[in-house]
């Protein structure tokens, strides 16, 4: 693996393990092959580094967050972007998907935990008072 032309920052695993995908500084999402060693997609609408990922545990769609400020959802069959989520005033840091897989949960730069209702795709509700990036 080594596709990236800059700073891998996350991985994440999908589904049974034959498949993981990576962010970098690069602006890419790939999901690789790991029998093949392979990309096998790339995804690139993300406009600055993709700093966060997670995998939603029952479609294995893909979660990034980047300090473009969005959250963009993606389809691991490379089919592309399915949602993007916007709303964070500064770089996503942290994302994370609730235990019964019907939100998103993210942290910023600008100080503040947002939680995503992804069956109406938008913002639920908003989480301030941090003194710093979450």
């Amino acid at each position: 693996l080594g596709y990236h032309s800059n700073i891998v920052n996350t991985i994440a695993v999908i589904h049974g393990g034959q498949r993981v995908v990576s962010g970098s500084d690069d602006k890419r999402v790939i999901v690789w092959d790991v029998g093949t060693k392979a990309e096998e997609f790339v995804f690139k609408d993300h406009t600055s580094a993709v700093k966060c990922l997670t995998v939603l545990p029952d479609s294995g769609r893909i979660v990034s967050g980047s300090r473009d400020e969005t959250i963009r959802i993606w389809d691991p069959s490379g089919r592309g972007e399915v949602i993007t989520l916007e709303g964070h005033q500064k770089a996503v840091r942290s994302v994370a998907v609730s235990s019964q897989g019907d939100s998103i949960i993210s942290g910023s730069d600008d100080n503040t935990i947002r939680i995503w209702n992804l069956g109406q795709e938008c913002e639920q509700l908003t989480l301030v008072g941090h003194a710093g990036s979450v």
